[in-house]
């Protein structure tokens, strides 16, 4: 189907200097009907962004998607199997970790404590938010601040996470 413009405008993505995409499972597909419909749909919405859009990398729909500028999160080899994507379960795939070189990795989880690298330099806190899906949704919020907030250091954003708590 053709896109129009109206689901750019729904998203406000005209307006907006970044964007951040997670994923596209099948778990949206009470939302617009088809994982590869959505990727398209985000594909657009990226196209409008004005500055930089920030994608998950080891989703394979997501890390495909282009933009103007666009920079990446991920995982560590370790954290590859808490995270499966559609594809490597129907397909039975080894779950692999993406060449592309991200900002922003996801290196572990033990208990409430998540470490975060970029580019070689760890750095850990204690998130408030429980589980793994919430960790990794903050690899990609370190990520966009990263790009919104050059000059803060990374060691300040990854501590500021444990500052968020649920609504």
């Amino acid at each position: 189907p053709i896109l129009s413009d109206s689901v750019v405008d729904f998203y406000g993505c005209r307006k907006r200097a970044y964007y951040a995409i997670r994923n596209v499972q099948r778990d949206q597909l009470d939302r617009f009907g088809e994982i590869d419909y959505t990727a398209e749909l985000l594909q657009k919405l990226a196209s409008h962004v004005k500055k930089t859009v920030v994608l998950n990398r080891e989703d394979p729909r997501v890390s495909k998607i282009d933009a103007k500028n666009k920079s990446f999160f991920g995982l560590s080899e370790k954290m590859m199997s808490f995270f499966p994507s559609d594809d490597c379960l129907l397909s039975k795939e080894d779950f692999r970790v993406s060449t592309t070189k991200a900002k922003v990795i996801f290196e572990s989880l033990e208990g409430s404590v998540a470490e975060y690298s970029m580019d070689g330099q760890k750095c850990s806190c204690h998130l408030t938010l429980k589980g793994n899906y919430n960790a990794y949704n903050a690899a990609g919020a370190l990520a966009l601040c990263l790009e919104i907030l050059p000059d803060v250091p990374f060691e300040k954003l990854v501590g500021d996470l444990s500052d968020i708590k649920s609504a």
